[in-house]
């Protein structure tokens, strides 16, 4: 007996770093949020939702892994710099325990299965106020991306639906939106508009102007259609005859414009618009090109 107590004695023992539990690309039995070696984290608990603040960013790539680890199991993570929010889904309980920097965080489902099927068949009406206050607050970026999350996880919830299409047409995604309220069957103002304007829209329009010496008649017709769902293009042609009354015959003259243009948005973030015009008569052309990248929400997702 003595043999083998000196024998486990001698036994290496296995050491692993806190480092490397700090990494949230490693798998452990709890889901884990873990914030550089040298963060201040302080944790709050309200009624189950846990709220975070802390000095130093957690890592994105940290908190990718943090999402694929626990899954279903979140109902609403939001962060910015210094702080960030975590709700469980409908149902699920949450147990968490700090360690410095890392926070380890268990899920525990609702005992009766019955009960998780019920409570995920609608978003909770906390969510979808949220995600409509991001949109009134000028963040329709954020607003988007939540949206979808939302409706993604509530198919068959049609006030979720209806809010994505809602928050693509204020990230200016007509085409999307329009779609969406002819799957929902929409038949309010707002969504007749955007399905009508989805397509395209073609004008046909006379102007007149009078004064005391100058007076001009305009003839306009333009059309405006979206290729795909990236792409718009348009043309437009305007005739204008002006007449000027001097003391010789009154002068009348004619000038015919065209113009053209092209737009196309990438993934909602780079946005680019090229147009020309040219005054037939004369034989004046010219155009010019807008681009705008980036999105104005971006990184300003908060709790």
């Amino acid at each position: 007996m003595i043999s083998l107590f000196l024998c486990l004695a001698d036994a290496p023992v296995l050491v692993v770093p806190r480092t490397v539990f700090a990494d949230g690309r490693i798998v452990t039995p709890e889901s884990r949020l873990a914030w550089p070696d040298d963060a201040v984290v302080r944790i709050e608990d309200h009624d189950g939702e846990l709220v975070a603040r802390f000095d130093r960013p957690i890592a994105p790539a940290r908190l990718a892994a943090f999402r694929e680890a626990a899954g279903d199991a979140i109902g609403d993570l939001r962060w910015n710099d210094d702080s960030l929010v975590l709700r469980p889904a409908a149902g699920w309980t949450m147990r968490w325990r700090q360690t410095g920097p890392v926070v380890a965080l268990a899920f525990s489902p609702p005992a009766d299965i019955a009960l998780l099927e019920a409570t995920d068949d609608s978003a909770s009406d906390a969510a979808l106020a949220a995600i409509e206050a991001d949109v009134a607050a000028g963040y329709p970026g954020s607003a988007l991306r939540a949206a979808t999350k939302l409706a993604q996880r509530y198919p068959a919830d049609r006030r979720a639906a209806r809010l994505l299409a809602d928050t693509r047409l204020a990230q200016g995604d007509v085409r999307g939106a329009a779609r969406a309220y002819r799957v929902l069957k929409a038949d309010d103002l707002t969504a007749r508009r955007t399905i009508a304007a989805a397509a395209g829209a073609a004008s046909i329009g006379v102007t007149a102007r009078d004064g005391s010496d100058l007076a001009q008649t305009e003839f306009a017709a333009r059309i405006d259609a979206a290729v795909g769902d990236t792409i718009d293009v348009g043309g437009g042609v305007r005739h204008v005859v002006s007449s000027v009354a001097t003391a010789a015959p009154t002068a009348r003259s004619g000038d015919t414009v065209i113009d053209a243009s092209l737009a196309a948005a990438f993934d909602g973030a780079v946005r680019i618009r090229l147009f020309a015009s040219a005054a037939l008569d004369d034989a004046v052309t010219g155009g010019g090109a807008r681009v705008t990248a980036g999105s104005p929400t971006r990184n300003s997702a908060r709790p």
